[in-house]
């Protein structure tokens, strides 16, 4: 079992029957917890995608000390509850957009757990999915998020770099994830910074908690 305090990680889940899904855990996640419930035969691939830093307990260590103190047992099921909400409100929503899809799992991925009530002028960063990576996260395909990822950037509420991705006008990219508005119903206030040509004030990353370190790639 994984603790992640820092940086991002991706879990492949394939199953014998040729289904498989993709999904993108951060600081304060917890990976390997449904062993503690069932014994699943899947095959789970981890990528590390930035540099992490977390913690690996043995599990029958771990199921020794959840005996012994409810409180972790507690987090666990915690861990559990939000990966299933996750499962539907960010990953399971084929019906809707791809536009309205991509900023949903940007937000999430950036500040969805920690909204930053009036820091609208400040810009959160999401570094390590590559563009693959989220098509296949989403079950899309590349080009509808190729498409995605532009038209959020002519709207100013996301630019892209190398598998990283700075969200800014964050109200707004929340509004376009929860389809209160259309991407084309967004126009760049005069205090924008990207059209401004100017430096923001600050880029936030997000999971920060500091455990076992590696510098991405695969598992060491």
């Amino acid at each position: 079992m994984i603790i992640i305090f820092r940086g991002m990680i991706a879990e492949e889940t394939r199953r014998d029957f040729g289904d498989h899904s993709l999904r993108f855990f951060s600081g304060g996640d917890i990976l390997g917890d449904t062993t503690l419930f069932y014994n699943d035969p899947s095959e789970v691939r981890t990528r590390f995608l930035t540099e992490t830093h977390a913690a690996v307990f043995e599990l029958g260590k771990l199921l020794l000390l959840a005996s012994r103190h409810q409180e972790i047992m507690w987090v666990i099921s915690r861990s559990l509850a939000r990966k299933l909400h996750q499962a539907d409100a960010v990953y399971g929503k084929h019906w809707q957009p791809a536009v309205q899809r991509v900023a949903n799992l940007l937000w999430h991925l950036g500040c969805g757990r920690r909204y930053p009530e009036g820091e609208d002028d400040r810009i959160w960063s999401v570094e390590g999915p590559s563009q693959a990576d989220l098509a296949s996260a989403l079950s899309l395909s590349r080009a509808s998020v190729e498409n995605a990822l532009r038209e959020l950037r002519q709207a100013h509420v996301v630019s892209t770099q190398h598998r990283g991705y700075r969200l800014c006008r964050l109200s707004d990219l929340r509004a376009l994830a929860l389809g209160l508005v259309q991407v084309t119903d967004l126009t760049c206030p005069a205090t924008c910074w990207g059209c401004r040509g100017q430096t923001p004030p600050a880029v936030r990353h997000p999971g920060a908690m500091s455990g076992v370190v590696h510098d991405g790639g695969g598992w060491p």
